[in-house]
């Protein structure tokens, strides 16, 4: 699927999730029989699980399970990237293992980012836990693995991005949620990610899911705080582009995400989104000809190697945006589940 493809395919769930037109409203009740049937199928396999029936895994070292609440991804990888770069800077050996879709670039980036960290994908849990072990981990991070059927997790994180709160509350196809609100009821800590949305919003939702379920809330927001030279490899503050005039290259995968973070940056920006997936002669040409009129070329991480081998010496090097995560509020919570996690009594 190419990036246009993707780019229709988010508007048009946007659309259905969160619009409040008449068309919406229509398409959405005749998808509600298809999402009682979904809530169906996740309340069946959940009582399967409580009551014993299709039994319950415990692996052979302590585990993690971050995931999402909503269809798609709300922020969980960051969230993992947080925490086992926590770990890793205190000594503990922490074998990450990510979702079955992570891309080739998502596991690559992972394990340059997370120096000591033992990062792999696919196979099952009890893969993961295998692997694991034979490297010598001290705990296991399953991102992006919720809910685990069967798995017994030393401590669960769920993700839900502030965004959402916009989105009616019904499971797909009719809505983004996957899971019921016991599920919520069940995890360790819950985390609210933004994007887009203000802070304020954010704080909001969170306290109103605290009162719903009773949970703590922890809140972060996902974004880009600071830019790297693509050859000199100079750090700046996102702050740095205040006021620049910057052309904003679309990454591959998130077309849009380049550019609404370049823009939250302060920066005053012209979209450049590639054509397809990957930037081709065509989008880098005109690229190497605009940022002869700007003041920088902000390219994402997955877009950098490619454009770094097409690049005119003669000019000022492009900057990568460099993705990250800032707690807001309730850091704590997330670090005192993942430290109970590392000595939970029926493993002491």
């Amino acid at each position: 699927m190419d990036a246009r493809a993707r780019r229709a395919g988010r508007r048009l769930l946007r659309w259905l999730w969160t619009s409040r037109r008449p068309d919406a409203r229509v398409v959405r009740t005749v998808l509600l029989p298809a999402s009682a049937l979904w809530r169906l199928g996740t309340g069946a396999r959940d009582a399967a699980h409580r009551a014993g029936w299709l039994g319950r895994t415990t692996l052979p070292l302590p585990v993690v399970v971050i995931g999402n609440l909503t269809v798609g991804r709300s922020g969980s990888l960051p969230v993992s990237h947080a925490v086992a770069a926590r770990l890793a800077a205190r000594g503990t050996r922490v074998a990450l293992h990510l979702g079955t879709d992570a891309t080739a670039a998502e596991v690559a980036q992972a394990r340059e980012a997370l120096d000591g960290v033992r990062v792999a994908s696919g196979g099952a849990p009890s893969e993961a836990a295998a692997r694991a072990v034979a490297r010598q981990a001290d705990v296991l991070l399953l991102d992006d693995a919720f809910p685990a059927p069967g798995l017994v997790a030393d401590a669960t994180l769920l993700v839900v991005s502030a965004e959402s709160s916009a989105a009616v509350p019904w499971a797909p196809p009719a809505g983004p949620w996957r899971e019921s609100w016991r599920a919520a009821v069940a995890a360790d800590v819950l985390v609210v990610t933004r994007k887009r949305a203000s802070a304020a919003d954010a704080e909001a939702y969170a306290e109103a899911l605290a009162a719903r379920t009773g949970r703590p809330v922890a809140r972060a927001f996902l974004g880009v705080l600071e830019v790297q030279g693509l050859r000199g490899g100079v750090r700046l503050p996102a702050e740095a582009l205040a006021g620049k005039r910057v052309i904003a290259a679309g990454a591959a995968r998130d077309p849009e995400g380049v550019v609404a973070a370049t823009k939250a940056m302060g920066a005053a920006v012209q979209p450049a989104p590639w054509r397809d997936a990957r930037a081709g002669p065509d989008d880098l040409a005109w690229l190497v000809r605009a940022a002869r009129k700007a003041d920088h070329v902000v390219v994402g991480p997955r877009d950098a190697d490619l454009v770094r081998r097409h690049w005119p010496e003669d000019l000022p090097e492009p900057l990568v945006a460099v993705p990250g995560l800032h707690w807001e509020a309730g850091e704590a919570h997330v670090h005192a589940a993942v430290d109970a996690a590392l000595l939970p009594p029926d493993r002491l």
